[in-house]
C-alpha cells in the first residue's frame, strides 16, 4: 500500500459525501461567523444552505415516518408481543430510512437553541442584512417580510420594511412569505375573494385550504413520533416501570398531535389562531 487510494474508491467516497446531508446547525453557525467578519456572500451561501438543509430534514423525517407507520400497522389486538413486535419494527424501518437519506443520524443532533432559532425564522434576520449589503434589495425585502411575519412586534424591521418599499426596483411582488404556509395562505386569499363578492373563486380556494390543511395536520402528526422532551414529568427520573414509560411517551405524543390543530390555525409570531377558521373547530 502506497497510501493513495484507488479511483473507485475516490468516486465511492465522493457519492458518499453527497448523499449525505450537510447539519443544518453547522451551516447556521459558519453563516453566523461570517457576517461577524463581514462576508457577507458566505453569509448568504450558507444560511441559504441551512435553510434548505432544515427543510429537507424535516421533509424526510415526515416521509419516513409515514411509510414506517404504513409499512408496520398496528394489528388491533394490542397484546404486548405483537404491541412491542410493531414498535420496535417502527423504530428500525425509520433508523435505516433516515440513515439512507440524511446519511448518519449523529450529526444531525441539533440543540433546541438552534431549533428554536429556525421556528422563530432567526435566519432571515441574518439575510435581509446580508442581502442588503449585497445590494440585492428584492432579496432583502422577501427576507426581511418573511422574518417580519413571525416576530410582529419587531420595530426595526418593520421600519426596514417601509425603506424597502420606497427603493427602487423593488416591487409590491418582492415581499413574500418564503416560510408561508400553504393552507393559511389559501384561506386567507379566499377570504378576500369571498368579501368581494366572488364566491365562485372563494369555493375553489376554500377547497385547496383544506386539502392543503389535512396534508399538514398529518405531516405535523409525523413529526410528533420523534423523541419526547418529557418537561414537567420529574417523576420518571425513579420510576422504572415499562408500562408507565411508554405511557407517558405516549401521552407526550398524543399531546402533541392536538396541538397540531391549534398550531396549524395559528399564524406565525401570534397567540390566538386565524378568526373563523375551520380547523380550529377540531380543538
Amino acid at each position: 500500500m502506497d497510501g493513495t487510494l484507488s479511483p473507485v474508491l475516490v468516486i465511492l467516497l465522493s457519492l458518499s459525501s453527497a448523499a449525505s446531508l450537510e447539519p443544518y446547525d453547522l451551516l447556521y453557525d459558519t453563516a453566523v461567523k461570517a457576517f461577524s467578519t463581514g462576508d457577507y456572500e458566505n453569509v448568504v451561501h450558507y444560511m441559504e444552505a441551512a435553510l434548505s438543509s432544515f427543510a429537507q430534514v424535516r421533509r424526510f423525517k415526515v416521509r419516513c415516518r409515514l411509510r414506517c407507520q404504513d409499512q408496520h400497522p398496528f394489528d388491533g389486538t394490542f397484546s404486548d408481543l405483537p404491541f412491542f413486535d410493531v414498535i420496535l419494527q417502527r423504530a428500525a424501518c425509520m433508523n435505516a430510512c433516515i440513515d439512507e437519506k440524511l446519511g448518519s443520524q449523529s450529526v444531525h443532533k441539533v440543540s433546541e437553541d438552534v431549533v428554536q432559532d429556525f421556528h422563530r425564522r432567526i435566519p432571515y434576520n441574518y439575510l435581509q442584512l446580508a442581502y442588503q449589503k449585497l445590494k440585492q434589495p428584492e432579496k432583502a425585502a422577501a427576507a426581511a417580510h418573511t422574518y417580519f411575519q413571525a416576530n410582529p412586534e419587531h420595530v426595526e424591521m418593520g421600519q426596514n420594511l417601509e425603506q424597502y418599499k420606497d427603493l427602487q426596483g423593488v416591487e409590491e411582488n418582492h415581499f413574500v412569505d418564503r416560510e408561508a404556509r400553504p393552507h393559511q395562505y389559501a384561506f386567507t386569499k379566499a377570504v378576500k375573494l369571498y368579501d368581494g363578492g366572488d364566491y365562485e373563486g372563494a369555493a375553489a380556494l376554500f377547497e385547496d385550504a383544506l386539502v392543503e390543511y389535512y396534508k399538514a395536520d398529518m405531516e405535523c402528526r409525523a413529526l410528533c413520533q420523534g423523541p419526547q422532551g418529557f418537561e414537567g414529568h420529574d417523576h420518571l427520573r425513579y420510576r422504572y416501570s415499562l408500562h408507565e414509560l411508554v405511557s407517558d411517551h405516549f401521552t407526550q405524543v398524543l399531546h402533541c398531535e392536538h396541538e397540531c390543530v391549534r398550531d396549524l390555525a395559528t399564524r406565525p409570531g401570534r397567540l390566538s389562531p386565524m378568526e373563523n377558521y375551520l380547523p380550529l373547530h377540531y380543538d
